[in-house]
């Protein structure tokens, strides 16, 4: 949650463009681009979206692929992709896929368990499971993040603990209606 935190305030201070939100798609109705009379522009923004994955620009391969249409495959796969490279506005990604989709398709859910079981191999508890936590779609249970907590070593166990209390409460407050007046 943190490092959701500081990519946000990096992003903001840096001028950067964060991700594109889903739920407002770009182009034709139904999220798909109209076709120009040279050619289709659905099939050469995935073809920028390739090139910038392939650079490691996350966020703009990210943002080209939501302008192409709603491909919850291509689109995880790059929220993957850089969650994997630990770089990048994964956490938002992940946040706009769960709203759009409800979820991951099973081929990104199985990268991902891959990530946690990598991050749990080199001892990065805390990785481990704040990748639990990021990528999960049945919050406030955060049934991975436990999972990970009880693999954990003791010496872990309480800033795990707290690191998914945090995530509750966050996710609580998130959900709880705006009091009265505001």
């Amino acid at each position: 949650m943190v490092r959701a935190v500081a990519v946000v305030a990096l992003l903001a201070l840096a001028g950067c463009a964060g991700v594109d939100d889903l739920s407002s798609a770009k182009g034709a109705p139904g999220g798909a681009v109209a076709a120009s009379p040279a050619g289709s522009r659905e099939a050469a923004l995935r073809r920028k979206a390739d090139a910038a994955l392939a650079e490691r620009s996350y966020a703009d391969a990210w943002n080209l692929e939501a302008a192409a249409g709603s491909d919850a495959e291509r689109l995880s796969a790059i929220a993957v992709a850089s969650l994997e490279a630990d770089r990048g506005p994964y956490e938002d990604m992940f946040a706009a896929l769960h709203a759009k989709f409800g979820g991951l398709p099973p081929s990104a859910r199985a990268r991902v368990e891959a990530v946690i079981k990598a991050a749990e191999s080199e001892g990065a508890w805390s990785r481990a499971v704040n990748v639990a936590l990021v990528t999960a779609a049945d919050a406030p249970t955060y049934a991975a993040a436990w999972a990970v907590y009880e693999r954990a070593p003791t010496k872990e166990a309480l800033g795990l603990y707290r690191t998914i209390q945090k995530a509750q409460t966050a996710h609580a407050e998130k959900a709880a209606p705006a009091p009265p007046g505001r």
